[in-house]
């Protein structure tokens, strides 16, 4: 399963929704308060430009009366000149206030689009009616009071034309604005209707909204509520060690991703465990074969310090026979003495010379016999040496291998710490078993280790006893030389003693070469004598360095029982695990 985003795609789009759903609603509310704002306020500015317009028709009308009333004012109390030059500049500040009122009502009406007719007509005739005053005042006379009613009679009446005007076009400003209030109520009211339309459509939308984030956020919540459940669960039998367990995949999502992760993590848990206990076996059996070996290695040991014990009797039995010919060959030389003091004893020592020649030839076969056992012994020796050099080369391939079961088995570890680590409080109970391995790595690898040390001891010590049994060889071979000149020095003694009852008269010239002879052969026995003590001490030492292979090799047998009884151990703690 790759690429399983369905959570995170509902949850993102849950927030997405509502993050839009809130900036739609910000939006709109703002749109539409702002809007109906701007409408209230149009309608305020519109209904006070309105106002205006008809406080400024009625100030106009006002100004007008208070015109009318200055003039009256002038034609009843102007009398005096200050009275007159009071009223009648008070009737013309009315007339110029009226003037301004309308002008600048006429320009509030054509700002609102309104017919202005009816201000430009009452501008006309307020100007008419303004010069008729200003015509008609010049008939008053202040000294005459009757010339008032003069005056008045000339403008009378004429006030009633632009006072109807004023009063209509009151009337017609407060209609209008009477008008354009309905309008914008009737306006208004649409819009809350509107407004209240627009409230029930995101009402509506919110609350559809808000079932279907409901069914989602259950929807999902079920999913991880089966998920944990599961897991739970799950965790409970690999607490357990049941490493059969698969988790269902109940949605192609993050937790779905997450339980097709555990079971390839349970896979790969128990494929280790049965790689574990593959190697704990073979482990096992290549411990017992190294057992194996080590005993006939040892048993081959046993053997071979037989055999060197038997060479060290044989060489102690030679060295008894050197004594016995080098006392012999003592003997002739005493007798060819006494031959040359008295020859008349000459057939008694010859008969004597006889024996003892025919003893040291008897001594000298026994001993080319016992020196022929000997190069056989010695060459078994060479072969058996040759043999347990080859099996310590074997034993050597073996620990090798061990080493490279102990580097797969610490990696193991290493890969089921990694992988009990990513698995987090999940994998704490495969941390102890990857630590266990670990530590059952670290102590084959320590025990390999030793094994080697003593195989390479074994092996240097091999080396030397090849080295000491070649020359044990070399002195069995310049010994079995000397045993041949012995042998023919012997025939030549035995040759001369047939001869010697023939040739009795030749004795005394043949006794000093007999003794020269003697000497000789005597000085060769000593030789060998010291050659077979040569062997002997060889031999031991050949003794001691087997015992010490022998040892070597018992040590290697207890390293190899303490890592099979670990591997053993190892798989009793595997077993523990259901795979």
């Amino acid at each position: 399963m790759k690429g399983g985003k369905g959570i995170s795609v509902r949850l993102y789009g849950l927030i997405g929704f509502i993050m839009i759903f809130i900036l739609i609603i910000t939006s709109f509310s703002w749109m539409t308060f702002k809007d109906f704002n701007e409408k209230h306020k149009s309608r305020l500015q519109i209904t006070a430009e309105y106002i205006n317009m008809v406080d400024e028709t009625r100030q106009a009308q006002v100004d007008f009366k208070k015109q009318v009333q200055e003039w009256k004012n002038t034609l009843l109390r102007g009398h005096e000149p200050e009275a007159f030059k009071k009223y009648y500049s008070q009737f013309s500040k009315e007339n110029d206030n009226v003037k301004s009122q309308l002008l600048k009502l006429k320009e509030d009406m054509a700002k609102q689009g309104m017919d202005t007719s009816p201000v430009d007509t009452l501008l006309s005739n307020h100007k008419e009616l303004y010069d008729k005053y200003s015509k008609a005042i010049k008939s008053y006379d202040p000294n005459n009071i009757e010339s008032y009613r003069i005056v008045d009679g000339l403008v009378k009446g004429i006030d009633r034309k632009p006072t109807d005007d004023m009063d209509l076009l009151v009337k017609q400003i407060q209609d209008k604005a009477k008008l354009e209030m309905e309008k914008m109520i009737k306006q208004s009211d649409i819009d809350a209707k509107n407004f209240n339309r627009n409230l029930m459509y995101i009402l509506i939308f919110g609350i559809i909204l808000i079932i279907f984030f409901t069914v989602l956020i259950i929807s999902t919540y079920k999913g991880i509520t089966k998920f944990i459940e599961q897991f739970k669960i799950l965790m409970e039998q690999a607490e357990n060690g049941d490493l059969i367990i698969s988790g269902k995949i109940y949605k192609k999502d993050e937790l779905g991703e997450v339980t097709e992760r555990f079971n390839r993590f349970i896979d790969k848990i128990r494929d280790l465990i049965y790689e574990a206990k593959d190697t704990s076996i073979t482990v096992s059996a290549s411990s017992k074969d190294i057992m194996r070996a080590s005993d006939q290695i040892s048993t081959s040991a046993e053997e071979v310090a037989g055999t060197i014990v038997s060479i060290a009797e044989n060489a102690s039995k030679q060295v008894e026979l050197a004594e016995q010919s080098d006392k012999a060959v003592h003997g002739v030389v005493q007798g060819l003495n006494i031959i040359t003091e008295n020859t008349v004893y000459i057939s008694e020592l010859a008969n004597k010379a006889m024996e003892t020649v025919i003893s040291g030839t008897t001594s000298l076969k026994e001993q080319g016999d016992r020196m022929t056992n000997t190069k056989k012994v010695s060459q078994n020796v060479t072969d058996v040496v040759s043999d347990l050099s080859t099996k310590s080369n074997e034993i050597g391939k073996v620990v090798e291998f061990i080493n490279q079961i102990t580097g797969q088995i610490n990696l193991l570890s290493l890969n089921a710490s990694i992988e009990a680590a990513r698995a987090g409080e999940a994998g704490r109970g495969f941390t102890v078993v990857a630590n266990e391995v670990k530590k059952l790595a670290e102590l084959s690898k320590e025990s390999t280790q030793r094994i080697s040390s003593l195989i390479e001891e074994v092996q240097d010590d091999i080396e030397k006893a090849v080295d000491e049994v070649t020359n044990v060889k070399e002195s069995i071979e310049e010994q079995e030389t000397s045993l041949e000149l012995t042998d023919n020095s012997f025939n030549l003694i035995q040759h001369s003693v047939f001869e010697m009852a023939n040739k009795i008269k030749e004795v005394a010239d043949e006794t000093k070469g007999i003794s020269e002879n003697a000497a000789s052969v005597e000085k060769s026995i000593k030789n060998m004598v010291t050659m077979i003590d040569q062997n002997t001490s060889v031999t031991e030492e050949v003794a001691s360095v087997t015992e010490e292979q022998t040892a070597s090799i018992e040590e290697v047998a207890s390293s190899m029982n303490h890592l099979a009884e670990m591997s053993n151990s190892l798989c009793e703690s595997l077993n523990k695990f259901k795979v």
